[in-house]
């Protein structure tokens, strides 16, 4: 939820089981430092090529429920700050205090097998002070457009939340 939260995870060594023992994770500022600058094309096609690997290697083959493939869209925020800030932060204004953060919605895979993201999409920030930040909606559609792009015949079925399913 935020890197004050995360470097207290870290501190407490709530991630030992995931990492080999001796392993040093990284400091807050060095993952910060790095996520200012990753390429989000990049991750986009490194996850285009394990879903097609995955597709080729025919892990959807029976289907994941009934023998359909089905994927589920969410909305997730991915991380914020009350003080940090980049162009592409997205921002809630309560009286004085503005957070910033960033949040995409995010495809995968749910039933039988192997849980896999299928696509991700960042939400747009507002152009202007007047303007509204994007909204679920448009990025649901968005990321369904360049998922069908990317892998044609691979979904069967689309889930998602209330908030965007009356209109996708």
């Amino acid at each position: 939820k935020s890197f004050n939260e995360l470097n207290f995870m870290i501190k407490n060594n709530e991630f030992s089981k995931l990492v080999p023992r001796g392993t040093k994770l990284a400091q807050v500022d060095a993952i910060r430092d790095t996520l200012k600058i990753i390429d989000i094309n990049g991750l986009k096609q490194i996850n285009q090529y394990i879903v097609k690997k995955a597709v080729e290697n025919k892990i959807f083959e029976n289907g994941t429920i009934d023998g359909y493939t089905v994927v589920a869209i969410d909305g997730t925020k991915f991380f914020g700050s009350n003080k940090k800030n980049c162009p592409e932060c997205l921002k809630n204004t309560k009286g004085e205090k503005t957070h910033r953060f960033h949040s995409g919605a995010v495809m995968s895979t749910v039933g039988i097998g192997p849980k896999l993201v299928i696509g991700f999409e960042m939400y747009r920030p507002g152009q202007d002070s007047s303007s509204k930040d994007e909204g679920e909606l448009n990025v649901g559609k968005r990321l369904i457009t360049d998922v069908v792009k990317s892998h044609r015949n691979l979904i069967d079925v689309v889930v998602d939340d209330a908030l965007a399913c009356n209109s996708i």
